[in-house]
């Protein structure tokens, strides 16, 4: 009987395990079995102590079979920093390839500034992740922090504690040839006579790296075992109406500084009122304005990323990344797709203007065609989202061209005589998708709604960036551009601004 009772016991330890992890445990380190001098309670079991309470604050490395390796992975790591104003590693995921020997860093950082971060350093890439400690703290209390990545998607989702916080595209961007090697560090890096240099000032319990990408369900599953009463990162109010944007925001919004001019864009979004954002030009800086707004974030490329007040439920095939970003976006009892764009400016037309030379018009229309390419991939990619008119879909962006509804007749004088069919906004309109500022503002005449470029009024004035949509269930209200601010407006682009109404099912 007693053997069977230890055996029922192991079973459920087992069983328990297998539910906290999953099946393919890479790595587990809960550190039980390092000397009591280098534990303090956890919140998991006992956890590493490396304070400055602590005598011995020596870094652990561990190495990991690579033959366990599956490429998708979700690694783990229960962290409390003390409040120190430095930087630290925290946990650094280090993998070497077959590839010319390339390695990639996946590392959870602790900033001076007392919130986590996450940054992937590769042989000629780093990308980034770090919010600002209003939200996501690390040095009052125990937090669990998480990387998720679906290496079929090739896709990364960052969770602080239950929230999906941040997604980010990272397509082309991992090595395609086998793992040769795989070190874990924790606590920092080893550096100093001591070794003890660099070592993180906190304590981490619980570490772990399973074979899979957890979704958001297993994350919460997983952090509501230890916290249950913690209110978590807000998902919008119920809503009627929402806001979307699109907005350029030139070079990451730093030709004003690179701290002044991202908080200037920042403060432009807040001052509209925007739920949810497409964003282009976005280079860096993304992550840090989403998290200023507190919305949640998709990073497809440097150039295009979304955010949202509202949780972003998925993201979508889309066309290449530079070019195109969709994603799913649940308001309400409703969902949206939503279309993040920039193309091409393949001929500099107001340019030519400016300095008074006509404009080959057969050669002008032949270049355009090459943008209008690129919106057919997008649209190819969007299309089963179209069909099915149920779900609105929106789309946002710079189109770095103007629209055959500006560049009319009526107006011939102001776009220095000529009349342009735009080959995108006609592609455009063919397929019944409606431009928002136009169907407010039907008169380019009396309200031209120009975008480029707020900061050089002297060049020719044009409506290049817009905010079209179809589908069943919404409603325009309002449309305006955005171009103002209390000291001085960031972008070479204004905003695009449009309010819908969206019907519940």
């Amino acid at each position: 009987m007693r053997f069977l009772f230890i055996l029922i016991l192991l079973l459920v330890f087992q069983y328990s395990e297998e539910k906290v992890y999953g099946q393919e445990v890479i790595f587990l380190e809960d550190f039980e079995k390092l000397s009591s001098d280098r534990l303090q309670k956890g919140i998991v079991g006992n956890a590493l102590n490396l304070r400055e309470s602590a005598y011995n604050r020596k870094v652990l490395k561990y190495t990991v079979d690579p033959s366990k390796w599956q490429g998708s992975f979700t690694l783990t790591a229960w962290v409390w920093a003390e409040e120190d104003y430095e930087n630290y590693n925290v946990i650094d995921l280090k993998i070497a390839y077959s590839d010319d020997s390339t390695q990639q860093n996946w590392q959870f950082i602790k900033q001076s500034n007392n919130a986590w971060g996450w940054v992937l350093k590769g042989d000629k890439m780093t990308l980034d992740y770090k919010p600002n400690y209003k939200r996501q703290n690390i040095s009052k209390g125990w937090n669990l922090l998480c990387m998720s990545f679906d290496s079929k998607r090739e896709e990364l989702s960052l969770y602080f504690n239950s929230n999906e916080v941040a997604i980010y595209s990272l397509e082309d961007l991992i090595p395609k040839g086998s793992v040769t090697s795989i070190d874990v560090w924790v606590g920092g890096e080893e550096k100093g006579e001591l070794g003890e240099w660099d070592t993180f000032n906190g304590m981490i319990d619980n570490v772990s790296i399973v074979g899979s990408a957890w979704q958001k369900e297993k994350v919460k599953e997983y952090y509501r075992q230890y916290v249950k009463d913690r209110i978590e990162i807000g998902e919008g109010k119920r809503v009627d109406t929402i806001r979307v944007m699109s907005y350029n925001i030139w070079h990451g919004g730093n030709e004003t500084g690179k701290r002044v001019g991202v908080d200037r864009i920042v403060d432009v979004i807040k001052e509209s009122g925007a739920d949810i954002i497409a964003m282009q030009e976005t280079y860096g800086s993304g992550a840090r304005i989403a998290d200023e707004l507190g919305y949640y974030f998709y990073l497809r490329s440097s150039n295009i990323s979304i955010m949202s007040r509202f949780p972003i439920v998925e993201t979508l095939a889309a066309f290449k990344p530079f070019h195109n970003g969709n994603a799913k976006i649940q308001v309400g009892k409703r969902q949206i797709v939503l279309a993040s764009i920039w193309l091409n400016f393949p001929i500099d037309y107001w340019t030519e203007i400016d300095k008074g030379n006509p404009l080959n018009l057969e050669k002008w229309k032949k270049v355009q065609e090459g943008n209008k390419k690129t919106l057919v991939g997008i649209i190819e990619k969007l299309e089963p989202y179209i069909k099915k008119s149920q779900t609105p879909v929106i789309i946002a962006g710079d189109f770095n061209s103007g629209s055959h509804l500006d560049w009319v007749n009526a107006v011939k004088e102001l776009n220095s005589g000529y009349i342009m069919p735009f080959p995108t906004s006609i592609f455009l309109d063919s397929l019944s998708f409606e431009d928002t500022f136009r169907l407010v503002h039907p008169n380019p005449k009396s309200n031209r709604g120009l975008t480029w470029t707020p900061i050089n009024p002297d060049t020719h004035q044009d409506r290049i960036d817009y905010i079209y949509m179809m589908g069943d269930g919404i409603k325009v209200i309002d449309s305006q551009v955005l171009k103002n601010h209390s000291v001085r407006y960031p972008s070479d682009h204004a905003a695009v601004l449009t309010t819908f109404i969206l019907t519940e099912k």
